[in-house]
């Protein structure tokens, strides 16, 4: 929006961030003056950020100035929260407001999807927060039901009024996760009864991880939206289907929201029940008008149009200095703590605040109000701090604007250390216009520090400082580690260089280095012993494959196999081959070549012919 550009013209120094990078510890917001949030929803921000603001405007005397728009106040969900603890109005706004009845359905998914969100709170106990969170904002005669479901839907809370608060909450508690996920027979309950209740603004809020049964949502969710009943859908966790949960809440006329971080839940469902009022949003042309003094805004008396702002109601002890047609806080402002806090419930942008952006006196107007929230400057009191070891040391200094010093002050400081303590410490005076105090600093960390000087119980100023304690001094390393070179020179064979300019000297030469040889040996041996066994053995190989081969192929050829005998004999031959080496080689006879073995060896075969020969047949051939 055009309000950081105008806040610039006029001279102050702006920082800007998305909503959700702000801090989460006050501490971080030491170095701001002030704080402004423009338009910006309570859905984006964790409860520690709200936190910080808080205790940044109460504790560290920071400021905070609050614009309005669509997405902030109430509709923005600040509703008990933080947020709406540290600004002058409320959100609560029943009383002041003609608000029609309200029906609204919460449907939540209570299968064991929802059991659990990451390693951090259980998204059924989220549930539990949310559903009475949006009880404490409807009024007492509103109906409100609950539909849980998982694989079937039961009504946990039967419609009944808002009211009776303790009922609904002994209900809702018994809520627990399990099962599977069925989502269509729990809106078409919700659309059975809302199509018959008696209400004006008949409402639905859906709850779920999106991971459910299939159903024909459109066709549902279109019939609801055709009988005046809106449905707005609230997927859950990163593994929610968001597509589906985005078309309910197109289909149903309602809002989509996806809540990634799930503390962000409870916003959203108060949020929601307040637009769903339709009485929270006043978009209707009107010119402020003055309620009492305006500080910020002197001479000031003319102003622009406005077209729109978000209904509030005062708080007891804020000053209201612009009011709308309907007597609604359109300017706020008060003192919290140590610091200030502004609310402006209009806009900063064309949509509400078109007039006061082209307005001659607009960028001053804005800056005054932000100068107004800004922390004091102190500028008759100077604070120094110091840490020493574990104990720190606030010195406060306090002179009037001529220059003399100021005695008999009252000064405390409030003391937040780095876990989110807070402590009160006081600060004795010590020379005329001095005030010290010394503080043990138990905790490793940032400390801030707020130092508030009274006189006859009025606030004189007030000035921040922050104080770091770091790790014991027994840690700090303390000049050149001259042991730690040594050992590395040693250890690597390097040099210590005296002199800068010898790190571009050239490398000195290559040293020796010893090393066993045994391993390289050893694994050559290794290799060479299976190419040896793979040599001998691969001339047997390589005659089977070819004997293989050939049998296969001379079958494919049709050729019969060689007789079993044939086989035999060979095998025979080869056996009495080898004996009969043996044989000779154990006689001692030498056997000169294979020519005289072969005679050898007919010579036998003879003589075993002979003797099996018939006896008769000796005798005739004699």
């Amino acid at each position: 929006g055009p309000l950081a550009a105008m806040l610039v013209s006029q001279g102050l120094r702006v920082v800007r961030r998305a909503g959700d990078a702000l801090p989460s510890r006050a501490a971080d917001l030491q170095g701001y003056d002030a704080v402004v949030l423009d338009d910006v929803p309570a859905t984006v921000l964790s409860p520690a950020q709200m936190a910080a603001l808080r205790d940044y405007v109460g504790t560290l005397g920071g400021g905070l100035v609050a614009i309005g728009g669509p997405q902030s106040f109430g509709i923005g969900g600040y509703a008990h929260t933080p947020l709406e603890q540290v600004l002058p109005v409320s959100m609560d706004v029943r009383h002041r407001l003609a608000i029609p009845s309200m029906a609204i359905l919460l449907v939540i998914d209570a299968s064991g999807s929802m059991g659990s969100f990451g390693n951090e709170l259980a998204k059924v106990e989220l549930a539990k927060e949310t559903a009475l969170a949006v009880v404490d904002l409807l009024g007492e005669r509103d109906l409100i039901g609950v539909i849980a479901f998982d694989q079937e839907h039961r009504w946990l809370v039967p419609p009944i009024q808002a009211r009776e608060r303790q009922r609904i909450l002994d209900q809702v508690s018994r809520l627990k996760a399990g099962g599977g996920t069925n989502m269509y027979p729990a809106l078409e309950a919700a659309h059975t009864y809302l199509r018959r209740a008696a209400a004006k603004i008949k409402h639905v809020i859906a709850l779920s991880d999106g991971q459910t049964d299939p159903g024909d949502f459109q066709r549902l969710v279109t019939a609801m939206a055709r009988d005046q009943i809106t449905v707005t859908s609230v997927a859950i966790g990163t593994d929610a289907d968001v597509q589906l949960m985005r078309s309910i809440s197109r289909w149903g006329q309602g809002r989509y929201y996806h809540a990634k971080d799930p503390y962000t839940v409870p916003q959203i469902f108060t949020a929601e029940a307040l637009l769903a009022s339709r009485a929270y949003l006043i978009e209707e042309p009107f010119i402020p008008r003055a309620a009492g003094d305006i500080p910020m805004l002197p001479g000031m008396r003319s102003l622009p149009q406005l077209r729109g702002y978000v209904a509030t109601a005062p708080k007891a002890a804020a000053d209201v200095h612009l009011v709308s047609h309907h007597d609604d806080p359109v300017l706020a402002s008060w003192h919290y703590g140590l610091g200030r806090a502004v609310a402006f419930t209009s806009d900063a942008r064309p949509r509400w605040a078109a007039d006061w952006v082209r307005w001659r006196d607009g960028a001053r107007a804005w800056s005054q109000m932000v100068r107004w929230a800004m922390r004091d400057a102190g500028g008759n009191l100077h604070l120094l701090s110091d840490v020493e070891g574990a104990t720190g040391r606030l010195v406060l200094d306090a002179r009037t604007p001529a220059g003399d010093l100021i005695t008999d002050l009252d000064a405390s400081a409030r003391l937040v250390s780095p876990s989110g303590q807070a402590a009160r410490v006081t600060l004795e005076q010590v020379a005329p216009g001095r005030y010290e105090a010394v503080i043990p600093l138990a905790e490793t960390g940032a400390y801030a520090a707020t130092v508030e000087a009274r006189r006859d119980g009025r606030v004189v100023g007030a000035r921040s400082a922050g104080l770091v304690a770091s790790y014991s001094p027994e840690f700090r390393e303390r000049g050149v580690n001259r042991p730690l070179l040594a050992h590395l020179v040693e250890v690597t064979g390097g040099r210590i260089l005296s002199e800068p300019r010898q790190a571009a000297a050239p490398a000195p030469a290559g040293t020796r280095d010893h090393r066993d040889a045994w391993p390289w040996f050893a694994a050559s041996a290794a290799a060479l012993l299976v190419a040896e066994v793979a040599v001998r053995r691969v001339p047997a190989l390589t005659q089977f494959v070819a004997e293989a081969a050939a049998t296969v192929a001379g079958r494919l050829r049709g050729q019969p196999p060689a007789p079993a005998e044939a086989a035999e004999d060979h095998l025979y031959e080869e056996a009495d081959r080898w004996r009969l080496g043996e044989t000779e080689q154990a006689s001692g006879i030498q056997v000169a070549s294979m020519e005289h073995a072969a005679r050898l060896y007919i010579a036998r075969l003879k003589a075993m012919d002979e003797s099996r020969r018939d006896p008769s047949d000796r005798s005739r051939s004699s």
